[in-house]
C-alpha cells in the first residue's frame, strides 16, 4: 500500500504542476511571455503523457499486485496465478488503451497548437 500512496503523491505533483498557475496573473504577461509560458505548460503536458503517465501505470499495477497477492495468499497456486495474470493483463491492455488514446490527442490538438503558438511567438519576436 505505500508503493500505491507515493504514486498518487506523485501524481498528484505532477497534476497541480499542470494546472495551478503559481506566479501571479498570467492575463498581465506581455504577449510573448504568455505565449513562452503557454509553450512550456503545453510541452511539459506532453512530456507527461510520453514519461509520466506508462511509469505511473506501471507503478500502479505493482502496488496493486503486491495488495492482492498478499490477500488471495490462501487460495490454491493455479487460482492465484489466473487471478494475477487477469488482473495484470487488465491492467496493461487498459494502460496501452489510455496511453494510446492519450497520445493521439496529443497528436491532433496539442502538436498543432503548439506549432501555432510557436509561430505566433516568432511572429511577435520579429516585430519587436
Amino acid at each position: 500500500t505505500l508503493i500505491l500512496f507515493v504514486d498518487m503523491l506523485v501524481a498528484l505533483g505532477f497534476f497541480w504542476a499542470m494546472v495551478l498557475q503559481w506566479r501571479g496573473r498570467a492575463f498581465q504577461l506581455s504577449s510573448v511571455v504568455f505565449l513562452a509560458r503557454a509553450i512550456k505548460k503545453l510541452e511539459y503536458r506532453k512530456k507527461v503523457a510520453y514519461v509520466f503517465v506508462p511509469v505511473y501505470i506501471l507503478t500502479l499495477a505493482l502496488g496493486v499486485n503486491l495488495v492482492y497477492l498478499h490477500l488471495i495468499a490462501e487460495l490454491a497456486t493455479p487460482v492465484r496465478m489466473l487471478i494475477h495474470y487477469g488482473l495484470t493483463a487488465a491492467l496493461l491492455l487498459v494502460m496501452v488503451l489510455g496511453v494510446y488514446m492519450q497520445k493521439r490527442k496529443i497528436r491532433k490538438e496539442i502538436e498543432p497548437l503548439l506549432s501555432e503558438l510557436k509561430t505566433l511567438r516568432q511572429n511577435l519576436l520579429d516585430q519587436e
